[in-house]
C-alpha cells in the first residue's frame, strides 16, 4: 500500500536554530546491523515493525547534487523515525527500479522485476523471524510500481508492506542544506535552486519526520492480511493442470484448501496467534497426543495454546507444518498426511532443546466458509531431550 508523505512548509521564524546536529538521547528504535543474531531473536517480533530505508546510491540530480543524495536522505530519516519509535530499522537498499533520464551519467536502476523481487524478498526473509509489517521508507522518484508490486506479492504470504512516496517537486537543496551541508555544491546550482535554503530544509524534513512516524504508527495498529491460498498447481512442464476430479479424488481447488492449512497453521504459530489456530477446527475438533492425552474442542485448544505461548519457554518457537498425500473420502471429507517440526523451544531453565520432529495426520471437514479439523493426530520421532511439559491442566500433555 502506497503512504503518500504530504510535507507542509511550516511557517519559519526568523533566527531559526537548530539542524541535524541536536543533544543525544538514547534511541528506541534498534538498527539490525548493530545487533547480534542472538538480540534480534529477541525484537524480532510479530508485532515488531520493520523500517527498510530505500534511497538509491547512485542517482542523478542537479549538478550541485551528488549522486547518492538519495542514499544520505533515506539514512537520515531512518535514524530521525528510530529516535522516537520503537522499530527495527534494516540495512538500506541503494539499488532499486529508479528510472532517471539518461543525462545523469552514473545512474543506477534495477529492471522493475528485480526491484520488486529484491524487495519482497527482503521482507519474506526477515518475515522467517516473525514480523508481519513493514515500513519502507522510500527518498528515489519512481520506485513506487515496484513497491506497489512487493505489498501485493508479500500481501499473500500474510505480511503487510506499505511505503512512502518522494515526490519529484520536493526541495532536495534544501533538505541537503539542512541534512548534509558539506555534499551541496551551490556554486553549480541551477537557477531553480537558488532559492532553497537550511531553514526551508529544517521545515521540510521535520515535517517529513512526524508525517514518517504517523504512518508508521498507523502501520503498527493495522491488521496483517491473512496468507491466501497457494496458486493453482502445475504439471512437471509448468502447465496448469486440467480441473475436476484427480487422482486422491480432490477437485484442484479442494485439494489447494486442504494443503493451505499447513501453511496457515504455521504462520499462526510464528505470530502466537492461539485464536486463529483454534479457529483451524471444528467446535468438537481435538488432537491426540502421542502418549495417548486428548485435547478436545476448540475453546480448549485455544486456551492451552495461550497459556503456552506466554511461557518464556516458547517464545519464538515455530511450528512448521508439511503436507504431502492428500485423499478426498467424498465431497466434504478429506484425510491429509504430513510431517511436523518444533524447534525454538527452550527448557525450564532456558537452555535451547533440540529440534522435535514427526509425522501427523488430520482429518478434515468443508465448513460453512472453509475447511476445519476434526481430528489431528500424530507421532514423535525418539529425541534426546522429551518435549517440555508445561502445562499441567487437563486436556493437555502431562495434565492432571
Amino acid at each position: 500500500m502506497r503512504v503518500r508523505v504530504l510535507v507542509i512548509l511550516a511557517a519559519i521564524t526568523s533566527g531559526a536554530q537548530g539542524g541535524p546536529l541536536r543533544a543525544q538521547q538514547p534511541s528506541r528504535g534498534l538498527r539490525l546491523s548493530d545487533i547480534t543474531s542472538q538480540q534480534a531473536s529477541d525484537v524480532l517480533r510479530s508485532d515488531t515493525v520493520v523500517v527498510i530505508p530505500l534511497g538509491a546510491g547512485s542517482n542523478g540530480h542537479w549538478p550541485h547534487l551528488t549522486l547518492g543524495t538519495d542514499a544520505v536522505l533515506a539514512d537520515y530519516l531512518a535514524r530521525r523515525v528510530a529516535d522516537g519509535s520503537e522499530v527495527v530499522v534494516a540495512p538500506l537498499l541503494p539499488y532499486h527500479h529508479v528510472p532517471t533520464p539518461v543525462e545523469y551519467p552514473g545512474s543506477a536502476s534495477l529492471t522493475l522485476e528485480t526491484a520488486r523481487t529484491l524487495t519482497t524478498e527482503v521482507a519474506a526473509s526477515l518475515g522467517r523471524s516473525g514480523p508481519r509489517r513493514y515500513y519502507v521508507l522510500n527518498t528515489s522518484s519512481g520506485a513506487e510500481r515496484a513497491l506497489a508490486a512487493s505489498s501485493r506479492a508479500l500481501a499473500l504470504q500474510g505480511i503487510l508492506l506499505r511505503y512512502s512516496t518522494m515526490a519529484v517537486d520536493l526541495d532536495r537543496t534544501s533538505m541537503m542544506l539542512y541534512v548534509d551541508p558539506a555534499s551541496v555544491d551551490m556554486r553549480r546550482a541551477p537557477r531553480e535552486a537558488a532559492v532553497a535554503s537550511r531553514e526551508k530544509g529544517q521545515a521540510i524534513v521535520e515535517a517529513l519526520v512526524a508525517s514518517l512516524k504517523s504512518n508508521i504508527e498507523d502501520l503498527r495498529r493495522a491488521p496483517p492480511p491473512s496468507p491466501s491460498l497457494a496458486p493453482a498447481p502445475t504439471s512437471a512442464s509448468g502447465a496448469p493442470q486440467p480441473s475436476g476430479l484427480r487422482a486422491s479424488g480432490c477437485t484442484p481447488g479442494d485439494e489447494r484448501a486442504v494443503r493451505q492449512m499447513a501453511d496457515a497453521f504455521t504462520y499462526y504459530w510464528s505470530n502466537a496467534d492461539s485464536e486463529s489456530i483454534s479457529s483451524m477446527w471444528s467446535r468438537e475438533g481435538d488432537i491426540v497426543h502421542p502418549d495417548g492425552s486428548i485435547e478436545r474442542g476448540r475453546e480448549v485448544i485455544r486456551a492451552n495454546r495461550t497459556a503456552l505461548f506466554l511461557r518464556p519457554e516458547y517464545r519464538g518457537s515455530k511450528h512448521p507444518l508439511t503436507i504431502g498425500m492428500i485423499r478426498c473420502l467424498n465431497a466434504d471429507v478429506a484425510v491429509a498426511d504430513g510431517k511436523w517440526e518444533l524447534r525454538g523451544v527452550s527448557d525450564e531453565k532456558g537452555k535451547p532443546l533440540p529440534t522435535f520432529e514427526g509425522q501427523f495426520t488430520i482429518v478434515t471437514k468443508r465448513g460453512d466458509e472453509a475447511w476445519l479439523i476434526e481430528a489431528y493426530r500424530y507421532t514423535q520421532k525418539p529425541a534426546a531431550a522429551p518435549m517440555p511439559t508445561l502445562l499441567k491442566r487437563p486436556g493437555f500433555p502431562g495434565g492432571q
